[in-house]
């Protein structure tokens, strides 16, 4: 509701964060939400095929980056093939 309320369109969360997340009812009511970026976990297949599933219009990059180097290096831009 938070989120929906306050027109968030950009979001981080390590993957964990995001499975809880797509379990909450009205998160398809977020039309604000844009991008989602995770990372400091691995990013596993199912999520994000759930992710596109109830979030068919919204971008998923995974983030990647070594802690000693920085917080991240580089990115994918999740597909829902």
């Amino acid at each position: 509701d938070l989120m929906a309320q306050q027109q968030v369109s950009i979001v981080q969360f390590v993957p964990s964060q995001l499975r809880v997340l797509l379990e909450e009812q009205k998160i398809h009511t977020c039309y604000s939400l844009r991008r989602v970026f995770c990372g400091g976990e691995a990013l596993a297949v199912d999520l994000q095929e759930r992710f596109f599933t109830v979030l068919p219009n919204v971008e998923l990059c995974n983030l990647y980056g070594p802690t000693e180097a920085t917080i991240d290096t580089t990115y994918w831009r999740c597909r829902p093939e």
